[in-house]
């Protein structure tokens, strides 16, 4: 029998594999003579390898079958010469396999640990894959996944890395916490579900805070065991589902993009225009600049930025409004005729572009609003008359703003570069909020436009002329 060192191995038999080597040198001859097996003769013969009377493979040579016996006797002190027996047989197409492969096999069959790689984050255990080579995949194919949710063409990164400490250790383990290098990727993805909570605000509907808090309002009602999400009171503390990463891929990277340079609007009193009536006599213009950025971005989104450089290289032109200062007469429409306007469902596009997703069901999930597609800063106008209730930063939507326009009317408009109102804002229809991004669950720039009648999704099609 060869006493040479398993490869790979030597940490876990280093002690053992001197263990009675003699009786495993008989027991070996002995198997192999009641199979009828002559070990020595015609080795360009295959081996069938069997596991409690389970084939599990074939080797090639007897001292590779010997080998197979001597390093799981070794590692788990059993009579593998009962349990693990080989045959000489005559198959031409035998599919010959290495001593370390059919190992593997082996221990499953036996149940017992088999090796493999435990890989931890700052300390903690994360998965466990069957050799190193599967678990560096993992790690360099999640930094892929993130890289490619970027969405800005012109890019030169600097740097990606893992802020986690990422600790790598061979062991015994269980074969059934051994998981795929695509299970392990796909769980990283997907993040771990967990709880939060949220103490119910003046003004939020269950809507808003199913939006808000990336999440639905059956996800809500179900969590908190709770019949009607409705009667939930301001101050009152609910659990909402969460996600939290596994892991956190930084990437800082140079930026060249173009961005639209803002118009300023000058607004003139006109005597022949009723009061509370505005008309544009010069449309506003936006400039354009060539801009370069250093961006830092943790699992695809833009936590930060810096301009390294600014070039216009198109001057705005810009906007005059005229301001209606005539009294109204008595057959006007009594203030507050703009929501009038919105509630007869006559909104305008927001921006400019092509619709690269429509209102309803998209694939596994229900789109909620319309994607018009567009290049990053270009302008994003308030779609009619109303009162911004919300912007700011909004989950999956990004950069986002929510105007409300009275008769349960609001307009939703996502995933923006950069927003140009407050809450409390009143706008007019036409009016720029924000400009074309990708911020957010974005694969590419474009504006997320949403239409809503008493908190529920309309889609926006049926309401714009």
């Amino acid at each position: 029998m060869s006493n040479k060192k398993v490869p790979n191995f030597k940490d876990l038999t280093n002690d053992k594999l001197n263990y009675k080597k003699s009786l495993v040198s008989a027991c070996v001859a002995a198997a192999l003579v009641v199979s009828t097996v002559n070990l020595n003769a015609n080795t360009n013969k295959a081996y069938m390898i069997s596991a409690k009377n389970k084939t599990i493979g074939y080797l090639k040579t007897p001292d590779e079958y010997e080998q197979l016996v001597d390093i799981i006797g070794a590692t788990d002190n059993i009579d593998t010469t009962q349990l693990i027996t080989a045959k000489k047989v005559r198959d031409k197409d035998a599919k010959i396999s290495s001593p370390e492969e059919l190992e593997k096999i082996a221990r499953k069959e036996l149940h017992l640990k088999v090796p493999g790689v435990i890989v931890s984050a700052n300390g903690r255990e994360l998965f466990n894959t069957a050799n190193k080579k599967d678990a560096d995949k993992v790690l360099e194919d999640v930094k892929k996944y993130y890289l490619s949710n970027i969405g800005y063409k012109d890019i030169n990164i600097k740097s990606t890395k893992i802020k986690e400490n990422i600790s790598m250790s061979t062991n015994m383990i269980e074969p059934e916490k051994i998981i795929t290098a695509e299970d392990a990727y796909n769980m990283i993805i997907k993040g771990k579900e967990t709880e939060k909570t949220y103490e119910i605000q003046k003004g939020d509907t269950p809507w808003d805070i199913a939006i808000k808090n990336n999440t639905t309002i059956e996800n809500i009602q179900s969590i908190n065991n709770a019949e009607d999400i409705n009667k939930f009171q301001i101050g009152q503390k609910i659990k909402l589902p969460a996600k939290e990463p596994y892991l956190n891929i930084e990437t800082v990277a140079e930026v060249k993009t173009q961005e639209t340079v803002p118009y300023n609007t000058e607004k003139v009193a006109d005597n022949s225009i009723n009061k509370g009536i505005s008309k544009v006599k010069q449309k506003g213009t936006e400039g354009l600049a060539d801009v370069k950025k250093t961006f830092t971005f943790v699992n695809g989104n833009a936590v930060s930025e810096q301009v390294l450089n600014k070039t216009v290289v198109k001057q705005p032109v810009k906007q005059i409004v005229a301001v209606g200062n005539k009294k109204k007469s008595y057959n006007s429409y009594a203030s507050g005729s703009s929501y009038k306007v919105a509630s007869s469902g006559r909104f305008i596009q927001p921006s400019r572009g092509y619709y690269s997703s429509y209102f309803g069901n998209r694939g596994n999930e229900y789109h909620t609003g319309l994607d018009i597609a567009g290049s990053t800063g270009s302008p994003i106008v308030a779609a009619e008359n109303g009162v911004v209730s919300f912007a700011g930063w909004n989950g999956n939507y990004g950069n986002c703003v929510i105007i409300s326009h009275g008769g349960g009317y609001q307009t939703l408009y996502g995933h923006s570069s950069k927003i140009y109102v407050h809450k409390g804002q009143r706008v007019s229809r036409g009016d720029k909020i924000a400009a074309v991004g990708s911020t957010g669950r974005s694969t590419g720039p474009h504006c997320h436009f949403e239409v809503r009648l008493n908190g529920v999704p309309q889609n926006p099609l049926k309401y714009m002329r």
